[in-house]
């Protein structure tokens, strides 16, 4: 009996040879098993013993109609190649083979329709390499494959709809290339973790935010992997894993026209992607701003006509974009929101000062603005705003819009954003008088714009108060009322508040502020003597905050018994009556007695 075979075990090209039941004792063959060119070899009976093959195993044109026969085969330590057999319809009689030590060939098999049969198979220790079956068409069978240390290769298997069955696949040590499958609509990868050998680089970035590789001691081989899914014509769905850690260096999604939806971009910003070509697909959408900050080098989008919007400035990415619309606005996307909208409209606007004094720079705050569509996070930090400035609230006749390009965070949580517009570099000045309208927008680099808002209007007033015809009057009673009377100061801006001071002897007794539409202040002081001087100072402040010169009333004295209460009161040049002149210390007062003939007469009745 031969049990065990220590080298290979060869069989070919015996045109006769329809049946091999003299190894039906066979357990283990250390080498290979080939069984090549025997067309009238139709099943395997006779190799029911045998678990495990050290080598390979080729089955290459051969009537084979099933695998039926290596029931009990477990474990391949070489390669798989079922290559040229034209009656195998699936892989039923593999059903313990559980790994393939090398690579796994199936070829030019007409007749097969899946892999149905290799439901224990869990590891491919090479490549797998699936190529012109005319009606294989699906992966069926292959629901359990784990691992795969080389790589996947299925080309020109014009029947295969799908390939939704790799659902535990988690690694591809090599490459994955999907190709010319001309009737593939659906490739589902919803496990895998890695794809392509990962080289052990360094990361590093670099001022202008690139960031780069350290090539040093780095494989060749990894330069060689990709990721390829080309000219399959009828292909819609590309679904990989969320969670998936590294792709290969090169990475290519092109020539599938149904294709659609946006650019995986998520995938190219995984492990060490750094060429990508996404060519002749129907991709729409903007390029997401964080793979800017990949390690990605090129990008070819050409022949994706929706492709759509910007890239920041600072992108280091060669982006090439033939018959696209990038940097065109993109259709169909919803513009940045005011995050303040949805507690209350009118929040969403330009605060400004009403009156400024300062003709160089005006100096506003506005509301933050996020996406509300299904972009991705990243595109939330592409939120860029401008402004522009107008003597008319819908007009940038005087600064257009223009980037905002250092905004500072201010407001509760950093919901608001402020910034100062300053003309001194552009040798102009804001007119006095005039007022201006701040317009502030956002938009983000699908191009999507949101409605202006616009503040208030700021006028301008660089003169303070004008007091040319300013005129301040003090009466003041012996018993303690007075009043200070005040009239004629202008201004442009108008009038914010007066402060209004009370002098003893030329020194303040009190200062009060009242409010611009204010024109006389009452008050009661104590211990008033006679013959003590009183005068009255008011200072104009106007709206856009620029004080005028003080105002003096003429010094007045109280008299005895001239209380405001019975009409005996002593009145400043504002009433002209002519005053007194003392001299006390060098400072000359001037004071009067008015109504003494009315006095008199009071005075007999």
């Amino acid at each position: 009996k031969l049990l065990n075979v220590t080298d290979s075990v060869m069989v070919q090209m015996n045109s006769g040879l329809k049946s091999i039941k003299g190894f039906r004792s066979l357990q283990s063959v250390g080498g290979s098993l080939v069984l090549e060119g025997n067309k009238k070899l139709r099943n395997l009976t006779g190799l029911g013993n045998l678990t495990q093959i050290g080598g390979s195993l080729l089955l290459s044109r051969t009537g084979l109609r099933s695998f039926r026969g290596l029931e009990g085969l477990e474990d391949i330590g070489g390669r798989l190649s079922i290559v040229s057999n034209s009656y195998i319809s699936d892989m039923d009689g593999l059903n313990l083979l559980s790994r393939v030590g090398a690579s796994m060939v199936v070829k030019y098999n007409q007749m097969l329709k899946s892999f149905s049969g290799l439901g224990k198979l869990t590891q491919i220790g090479g490549s797998m390499d699936i190529q012109l079956n005319q009606k294989l068409f699906n992966l069926t069978g292959l629901e359990h494959l784990i691992s795969m240390e080389g790589s996947f290769a299925l080309f020109n298997n014009p029947a295969m709809e799908n390939m939704d069955q790799l659902e535990n696949l988690l690694r591809v040590g090599g490459s994955f290339v999907v190709g010319s499958n001309e009737d593939l609509v659906s490739i589902q990868l919803p496990a895998v973790k890695s794809i392509g050998s990962q080289a052990s680089v360094a990361l590093h970035a670099t001022p202008d935010r690139r960031k780069l590789l350290d090539y040093e001691n780095v494989s060749d081989e990894s330069y060689n992997h990709i990721f390829a899914v080309e000219y399959n014509t009828k292909l819609r769905d590309l679904n990989i894993s969320d969670d998936i850690e590294g792709l290969p260096w090169n990475f290519y999604v092109g020539n599938n026209q149904y294709l659609s939806g946006w650019i995986p971009w998520d995938l190219l910003t995984k492990g060490s992607v750094r060429m990508a070509s996404l060519a002749y697909n129907n991709f729409s959408g903007p390029v997401d701003p964080y793979l800017c900050e990949s390690t990605v080098e090129k990008v070819t989008l050409n022949g994706n006509k929706d492709v759509c919007g910007s890239v920041p400035e600072d992108c280091h990415m060669d982006i090439v974009a033939a018959n696209t619309n990038l940097r065109k606005p993109c259709k169909g996307i919803v513009a940045p929101t005011c995050i303040l909208e949805s507690q209350d409209e009118q929040l969403c606007t330009v605060i400004a000062p009403e009156h400024s004094s300062h003709p160089k720079e005006i100096t506003f705050t506005f509301p933050k603005y996020e996406l509300e569509d299904g972009l991705p996070e990243s595109f939330n930090a592409s939120i860029e705003y401008q402004f522009g400035v107008g003597t008319h609230p819908e007009k940038a006749n005087v600064n257009p819009f223009t980037k905002i390009e250092e905004i500072n965070n201010t407001g509760p949580n950093g919901t608001f954003m402020s910034y100062t517009w300053n003309v001194e570099d552009r040798h102009i000045s804001l007119i006095s008088g005039l007022t201006y309208y701040v317009l502030v927008n956002a938009y983000d680099l699908t191009g999507a714009t949101a409605k202006n808002i616009v503040s208030g209007g700021t006028m301008i007033d660089v003169m303070p108060p004008d007091v040319t015809d300013a005129k301040v009057e003090l009466n003041v009673d012996e018993d303690g009322p007075y009043r200070i009377k005040w009239r004629g100061y202008e201004s442009k801006s108008g009038i914010s508040n007066y402060k209004v001071s009370l002098l003893r002897d030329g020194k303040v007794v009190k200062t009060t502020s009242v409010m611009g539409d204010t024109t006389s202040l009452d008050g009661i002081l104590d211990g008033i003597k006679n013959g003590t001087i009183f005068s009255a100072e008011v200072v104009a402040e106007s709206m856009a905050g620029l004080e005028s010169p003080k105002v003096m009333s003429v010094a007045v004295v109280p008299i005895p018994d001239s209380g405001l209460k019975n009409d005996r009161i002593l009145v400043g040049v504002g009433v002209g009556v002519a005053l007194g002149c003392l001299t006390t210390a060098g400072i000359i007062s001037f004071f009067v007695l008015r109504h003494l003939k009315r006095q008199r007469e009071k005075a007999k009745e």
